[in-house]
């Protein structure tokens, strides 16, 4: 699996959707299932950690978290893995501009 492969977050953040969830609460499940290790496997192999940081933090999930899914349960999880990590797969953390507070 590699980064160029079909994304299972943007894929979970579409479903969710669909399915009419809000913006946040879509955002909210997919860093949870993000922080539960999903996806569980891609093809016939178990992804790397690395190969799961890379998948949701490209993901839309990151992207357009809205600022109150910020200090959720879930993104706050979310932040620490990334913050935790020895080598940053992620260039940089999404931002928008609306999400940076006094």
């Amino acid at each position: 699996m590699g980064v160029a492969d079909t994304n299972y977050f943007d894929q979970l953040l579409l479903r969710l959707r669909d399915q009419g969830a809000s913006p946040a609460v879509a955002v909210e499940r997919v860093a949870t299932a993000y922080v539960d290790g999903k996806p569980v496997t891609a093809g016939n192999r178990k992804p790397s950690k690395k190969e799961r940081d890379i998948l949701f933090w490209s993901s839309n999930a990151a992207r357009i978290c809205p600022a109150e899914s910020w200090n959720s349960d879930a993104m706050v999880l979310a932040l620490a893995r990334y913050l935790g990590q020895k080598a940053v797969v992620a260039a940089a953390i999404p931002r928008q501009s609306n999400n940076i507070r006094s």
